[in-house]
C-alpha cells in the first residue's frame, strides 16, 4: 500500500496487525488505547502525554475511581480533540482475588457518531511503587536504588545532594526513563512509580545527612600505610586492620564493609567522611601513618568487639 492510496488524513499504522493501517474509527478507538495506557513521563519527547490514572490504583474505591474518571476525561481532552465524552461508566472484576476495573466510555465525534471504548485497568498490570521518606533538614542527601536486584545506572554522585530539590533535579535528568517521581513535601516522601517493562521488584533508599564525622588523610610516603581509628566512647571498634591500607579506596571499602551499622562513608576531597542519619554521639575518627611490618601501638588500646 502506497501513502496515496489512504483516502483520509487521519490514520496510523495498526498496533495489532503489521503493515497494515488503521483510519477512522478504528484510528479514534487505537489513540484513545494509547493515551490511556501511556503513564506521563514515558514519552520522553512528551512528558506530559498519557494518564495519570496509575497513581489512583492503592487508594480507597471512593476516591479513586472518581479521580480515575477525572484522569481519563482530562487525558482524552487533552490529546483527542476529535471527541467529546459522553459518560463513562464502570464495573469490578474480581477473578482469583485480583481486582480489575473495567472502564465503559461513551463519546461522539465530530461527525455526530458515537462510539464506545471498553478500558480494563487490571491489578496485575499497575506499576511498581517505591518510596522513600527524607529529613527537611538535613544538609546533604544520598539516594540509591535498585531493580530486580541490581543497582540501577548511572550511580548517584558520591558526595550527594545539598538541597531534595537538587536530589530532584538529578533523579529526573538521569533516572528520569525508569518511571514517574514524584516529590511529595508535606509528607517528605519521594515516590517512582515504575514503567511495568523494569521489573516487579526493587527498593529505593534516601540518606539524610545530619552527623558528620570525617579526617583528613596525612601526606603519605612509600613503605608507610595509612592507619584507620575509629572510636566509640573511646573505644576502638573491632575489626581493623593492623597492617593499613595503601591507598583511599582501599580505607574506604574497609570502613564501609566492617563500620556499615554507624552511616555511610565516603571519600570528599582528601577526607575519609562517615555522614549519618543519627547523633554520633561519642564516635571519633582519626587517619595516621603506619609503617609496614612494624608493631602497632594500637594494640596497647582498650577495643569494643
Amino acid at each position: 500500500m502506497q501513502v496515496s492510496d489512504i483516502p483520509t488524513k487521519n490514520w496510523q499504522l495498526d498496533l495489532n496487525n503489521a503493515g497494515k493501517i488503521v483510519a477512522g474509527y478504528d484510528d479514534i478507538q487505537q489513540c484513545i488505547a494509547i493515551i490511556l495506557r501511556t503513564r506521563k513521563g514515558e514519552d520522553p519527547l512528551r512528558p506530559d502525554f498519557g494518564s495519570d490514572i496509575w497513581k489512583w490504583l492503592d487508594k480507597p474505591i471512593s476516591a479513586s475511581i472518581p479521580n480515575m474518571k477525572r484522569e481519563i476525561i482530562q487525558a482524552l481532552q487533552s490529546y483527542e480533540p476529535r471527541i467529546t465524552i459522553q459518560k463513562i461508566v464502570h464495573e469490578m472484576d474480581i477473578t482469583e482475588g485480583k481486582s480489575n476495573i473495567i472502564f465503559g466510555i461513551t463519546y461522539k465525534t465530530g461527525e455526530n457518531y458515537t462510539g464506545t471504548f471498553q478500558y480494563h485497568l487490571k491489578q496485575d498490570t499497575r506499576p511498581l511503587a517505591l518510596s522513600a521518606s527524607y529529613l527537611p533538614d538535613a544538609f546533604l542527601y544520598f539516594i540509591e536504588m535498585s531493580l530486580q536486584g541490581g543497582e540501577v545506572t548511572p550511580a548517584s554522585p558520591q558526595n550527594g545532594f545539598l538541597s531534595i530539590n537538587e536530589m530532584m533535579k538529578w533523579v529526573h535528568q538521569f533516572w528520569g526513563n525508569l518511571g514517574n517521581w514524584y516529590l511529595l513535601i508535606q509528607e517528605n516522601k519521594v515516590i517512582v512509580y515504575i514503567n511495568t517493562q523494569l521489573g516487579a521488584s526493587g527498593k529505593l533508599t534516601v540518606t539524610s545527612v545530619t552527623s558528620e564525622l570525617h579526617a583528613p588523610f596525612p601526606e603519605r610516603y612509600d613503605l608507610i600505610n595509612y592507619n584507620i581509628i575509629f572510636k566509640k566512647d573511646g573505644r576502638r571498634i573491632a575489626p581493623w586492620n593492623s597492617e593499613g591500607f595503601q591507598t583511599e579506596n582501599e580505607a574506604l571499602n574497609f570502613v564501609s564493609q566492617q563500620y556499615k551499622d554507624y552511616g555511610k562513608w565516603i571519600l570528599k576531597d582528601n577526607y575519609l567522611v562517615l555522614i549519618a542519619s543519627e547523633p554520633l554521639d561519642g564516635c571519633t575518627l582519626e587517619i595516621n601513618l603506619l609503617t609496614k611490618g612494624a608493631f602497632s601501638s594500637d594494640f596497647n588500646e582498650d577495643f569494643e568487639i
